[in-house]
């Protein structure tokens, strides 16, 4: 060639060629498949065959060669004089070129410079290689070339080694951390590739990264329609993982979504062993929940409703037995006490259990009803399991709990005909009735005795008949039946009293009649201390109990309460549930009731629920004494030791219990203190996720103790209410409460009550700014004297609130005080708050290795311990720690552990604090969208809680200047020259003078960076008054005082260099210890 320029071809999008720096005409189709057919096969011979097969799709014409031979020739000619990189060489021809004239062999270089770089493991050298190969894309490859065995063999190739070279840097991109920078990439990739699953799961994987789970969420919804609508298939299980890793807010690591495997739930109880008949309502169970209806993206809902006693329970449950192969991913059970004597188990205790069940954690099911239930349904998208509700009280008991997947179903018992189920979400109801009489009778035999039942053909019809076919009554009957085997079943059936059958079977509507004969023939039968036993167990308020609880309401020894449970289980007169455990059927304990209200005298019957509250008041005050040592109780404490080998057992009884002795406040039997009972069970429920029992305990305590007039009852559960408010940032509602505890304390002249009301009303008032009224109201806690307990609390809530006033060295004998009575009491969860106050000092004075190494300290008691809130506070303080020692990177990641640390906790106050070290971290990091977002969330959600309110007007306004918003800025910054604490004041000079400089007032700007540099070194801020040094010389800087301003900027900088070269190796290696995401 003579040309200067070297030509130039592509394929890697419509086919080109360039020669002499001009496109060069290439014409008739057949002329560009064979540059195409060269051009793929360059620096390689070409058979006159393959070129032949390639211009006519393997159907040559007469003459075909010659034609070939032609058609090279008139690309010679095309080309120009490039042409002469065509030679004839047998059998076929060869282009020969150097890979960099080739679009295709330079985007092979580059892919195999990235593997280089992945093999030395420099993942920023092979992204951007794999960026500039993806870059040299010009569209979908020889799109104008009409060859269908070209397109076929390799376009097609062409295309899947740029989606390969598209998954390899997307991988890259989110290990590096630009989670956000690819979801636009990712959008369009997903639309270009629609059934390509693995750019839906790195799409997911950004979102999730990107703190966009809900958006993530709706990316595997659509992506779960599209593959079913084009393929009629389910994502595939490395999509199904990811979505399951997202959902329990694991952090993916990569977008296979490795998570742990599903578990599948089997809850059902265990079948009834002789379960007969039922057989067309199971036909049309079965039919129902695995055959698709009209619309076939409708849960398959299915009512059984029916009287009490009809066997529902049993039904539903034989029913999930037999079904159990056609949900492979599980079996959820729950019993909803919608018609029972105990409190309707609320919808959202029934959504945590099946949370629980499915493998989230305590700590991170939401409060709200709504995410409860949109969390469920999540869960159970795509997977086939069977949910079973039995004893449901209307629809709207249900509603919450109902997935959304057609490939689910749900099976509920009622007595209600649960209508607006129907109606309104397409359930369709199974009426349930008496057995046939067939049915009954083998019934009667399975438990009788099959030749007891052929040798009375006659009298086994009559007593299945007198029994009503009511399976419940068949059952008792025939067990009490059975036990009696010297007696014919004549004989028996004449004992029936037909007044109590008419009584029992015949008023219609009346839910007790309907089996009462069942019960009475049952009950007839059992010697009379153990119906005495039984009488009085009626007593018990709660769904379930043990045998030391059945001994406390006898009044019995627990051995021979033992025997007698056994014994009344074995009738089916209560039932047996988890190991040691025993329940009444609620129609059986109603019965029970009744009888003891006509046999049993007044007293002994208000006898019996004090002597079950006196052992469970003596047993709740023994484990809230070894559990929180710290806990105020109402009343003498129980002498001797413990009934458990340690703190865990302890814990472990009063999850057992915890329905009972709420179920017993709620009861509020004559003559018994139940609010001293809820009242102790307050640090259990301020602790665990049980908020229906404690508004109901509480609830019931403030009736009973207003009725009986205790005044030192209605103060403690006032202040249980305030703690239980605090805890949910309702701070209004908390003072109310907590401000008629303090009255009714004092006025009962108890001071170690008052001066825990005063603490609380401190703790309530720092929370919302007024730090003054804290004081007053935490110095009287003190001079009230109070317990040693409550002192070591008030001691550090005043030490933590003359931290932020500027009062260090008060506040730190206050903290050394603290933790030395907490020392002393053996209160590690208060010297674990003390080490973490003592490390927040050290942070605001810019101490920041001290304050990283206290922080290590209290973040290993922390974990020591599993106190997750504990964690979470400390790791958002050390990601603070990090932004201030100038590593915003690891503070973003700490900060984005702790938010979704608290808000699987509903903590809104670490939740707003998470937002604000958030956007701090983006501020440090330049990145203003992200800052912009996190404080504004932040602002959102802040309420009533002032504490957060400065350092969030403080980010917005720092925000709003780097966008050029100045006026907007000023008057953010401006607000806070009017803060209480002398920090925010400080801070708030510190941005007000940035704001006034780049708004052009020098002056100004230097004035207000003298104010912020004064009130730093008068409470020994080092890093704020550097802040302040740094903004007054850019303000002479700006005047022209050039000497000013270095002189300042030295002095800042050696300052903040000390301190952060001097912080960072012990803040990385406490950094290293912190939880990962996934474990707090």
């Amino acid at each position: 060639m003579t040309g200067t320029r070297t030509p130039g071809f592509g394929v890697l999008g419509p086919l080109s060629a360039v020669v002499g720096g001009a496109p060069a005409p290439l014409g008739s189709a057949k002329t560009r498949i064979a540059l195409a057919t060269l051009l793929l096969g360059a620096n390689h011979v070409v058979s006159v065959e393959e070129l032949i097969d390639r211009l006519w799709n393997g159907e040559p014409p007469r003459g075909a060669r010659n034609a070939a031979q032609a058609y090279v020739m008139r690309l010679r000619n095309v080309l120009g004089e490039a042409g002469v990189l065509i030679r004839t060489q047998p059998p076929g021809y060869l282009l020969a070129i150097t890979p960099d004239m080739l679009d295709l062999g330079r985007f092979h270089a580059r892919v195999g410079a990235a593997e280089r770089a992945r093999a030395a493991a420099d993942p920023a050298a092979e992204a951007t290689e794999l960026r500039a190969a993806l870059a040299l894309w010009r569209g979908t490859p020889l799109a104008d070339v009409p060859s269908e065995l070209i397109q076929a063999q390799e376009a097609t190739r062409l295309a899947e080694e740029r989606l390969r070279a598209w998954e390899r840097l997307v991988d890259l991109e989110l290990e590096l951390g630009r989670h956000a920078e690819v979801i636009g990439t990712l959008h369009t990739l997903t639309e270009e590739n629609r059934l390509r699953e693995r750019f839906w799961a790195q799409l997911m994987l950004a979102l999730d990264r990107s703190g966009r789970q809900a958006d993530a969420l709706a990316v595997y919804r659509r992506v779960t329609v599209l593959l079913r609508d084009e393929l009629g298939l389910d994502p595939g299980e490395a999509l199904r993982r990811l979505h399951q890793e997202i959902l329990l807010n694991d952090g993916g690591t990569d977008a296979s979504g490795k998570a742990a495997g599903w578990t599948a739930p089997f809850q059902l109880p265990a079948d009834v062993a002789d379960f007969v008949g039922r057989t067309g309502l199971l036909a049309a169970i079965r039919e129902l929940v695995t055959r698709p209806g009209r619309n076939r993206l409708a849960v398959p809902v299915v009512v059984l409703a029916g009287p009490p006693g009809v066997g529902k329970t049993a039904l539903a449950t034989h029913a999930g037995h037999e079904l159990r192969g056609e949900f492979p991913d599980g079996v959820l059970h729950v019993n909803l006490r919608g018609y029972s004597t105990s409190p309707p188990l609320a919808a959202t205790d029934a959504l945590a259990r099946f949370l629980r069940a499915l493998g989230i954690a305590a700590e991170r099911i939401p409060h709200e009803i709504d995410e409860q239930s949109a969390l469920l349904r999540s869960l159970l998208s795509g997977r086939r399991v069977l949910m079973v509700l039995d004893n449901a009280a209307s629809p709207e008991h249900v509603r919450p709990l109902l997935p959304s997947d057609p490939s689910c179903a749900v099976l509920i018992t009622s007595r209600d005909e649960l209508r607006g189920l129907v109606a309104l979400d397409g359930a369709r109801r199974l009426p349930v009735g008496v057995v046939s009489a067939q049915e009954a009778r083998a019934m009667v035999g399975n438990i009788v005795g099959a030749e007891r039942v052929a040798a009375e053909p006659g009298a086994a019809g009559a007593f299945a008949a007198a029994c009503g076919y009511l399976p419940l009554g068949l059952r008792i009957a025939s067990t009490n039946l059975a036990g009696a085997a010297s007696r014919s079943i004549a004989e028996y059936v004449a004992r029936l009293r037909p007044g109590a059958k008419l009584d029992a079977m015949e008023i219609e509507g009346d839910d007790q009649a309907a089996v009462r004969l069942a019960f009475d023939v049952s009950y007839s039968t059992v010697k009379p201390a153990l119906s005495q036993f039984f009488r009085t167990l009626s007593a018990i308020p709660g769904p379930d109990f043990d045998d030391l609880a059945a001994a406390a309401v006898t009044g019995t020894e627990p051995a021979a309460a033992h025997r007698m449970l056994d014994r009344l289980a074995a009738t089916n007169l209560i039932g047996a549930g988890a190991p040691g455990r025993f329940h009444f059927h609620d129609l059986i304990k109603e019965f029970a009731a009744e009888r003891a209200r006509d046999q049993d005298p007044a007293g002994e019957r208000e006898a019996a629920p004090a002597r079950l509250a006196g052992w469970y008041r003596q047993r709740t005050y023994t484990a809230c004494r070894l559990l929180y040592p710290d806990a105020h109780l109402l009343g003498a404490a129980p002498d001797g030791p413990p009934p458990w080998p340690d703190a865990a057992a302890a814990l472990d009884w009063l999850e057992t219990e915890a329905e009972n002795l709420v179920a017993l406040v709620c009861a509020r039997p004559a003559g018994v203190a139940v609010w001293e009972l809820a009242y102790a069970l307050l640090p259990y429920l301020q602790r665990s996720r049980q908020d229906s029992l404690w508004q109901s305990a509480f609830t019931a305590a403030l009736t009973a103790a207003q009725h009986a007039g205790d005044r030192p009852g209605q103060a403690a559960i006032h202040r249980a209410l305030s703690r239980m408010q605090f805890h949910h940032a309702r701070y209004s509602e908390s003072e109310t409460h907590m401000l008629e505890a303090a009255r009714l304390f004092r006025e009962s002249g108890d001071p170690v009550g008052e001066a825990r009301a005063h603490t609380g009303l401190g703790s309530i008032y720092g929370e919302l700014g007024r730090l003054d009224e804290s004081i007053v109201h935490l110095e009287q806690s003190l001079r009230l004297g109070g317990d040693t307990a409550g002192r070591s609390t008030t001691l550090f809530d005043l030490g933590m609130t003359r931290i932020h006033l500027g009062r260090v060295r008060e506040a730190s004998a206050n903290l050394e005080q603290a933790q030395e009575l907490a020392r002393r009491q053996g209160l590690p969860h208060l010297q674990l708050r003390c080490a973490g106050a003592f490390a927040f000092r050290d942070l605001w004075a810019g101490r920041l290795r001290s304050a990283a190494y206290a922080f290590g300290e209290a973040l290993d008691g922390w974990a020591q311990l599993q106190f997750s809130p504990g964690v979470t506070e400390i790791v958002r303080n050390l990601a603070e720690t990090c932004v201030e020692a100038g590593l915003p990177v690891l503070a973003r990641d700490l900060g984005g552990r702790t938010l979704a640390w608290a808000q699987a906790a509903e903590t809104v106050w670490l939740v707003i604090g998470s937002h604000v070290v958030l956007g701090d971290a983006a501020l440090a990091g330049d990145d203003l969208y992200a800052a912009m977002r996190h404080f504004t969330q932040a602002q959102a959600l802040s309420g009533g809680a002032a504490y957060w309110a400065p350092a969030i007007d403080r980010g917005l306004a720092a925000g709003h200047r780097r966008s050029g918003e100045l006026s907007e800025a000023a008057a953010i910054a401006t607000r806070g020259l009017a803060e209480a604490l002398p920090r925010d004041r400080g801070r708030a000079h510190a941005e007000l003078s940035a704001v006034l400089l780049a708004q052009g007032d020098p002056a100004g700007a230097s004035t207000h960076a003298g104010l912020a540099e004064a009130l730093a070194e008068e409470y020994g801020y080092r890093l704020d008054r550097a802040r302040a040094q740094r903004a007054a010389a850019a303000a002479h800087r700006a005047a022209g005082d050039t000497a000013s301003a270095a002189d300042q900027q030295k002095r800042a900088a050696a300052v903040v260099d000390a301190v952060r070269a001097e912080a960072d190796p012990m803040l990385r290696k406490v950094v290293a210890r912190v939880p990962p995401r996934d474990a707090a």
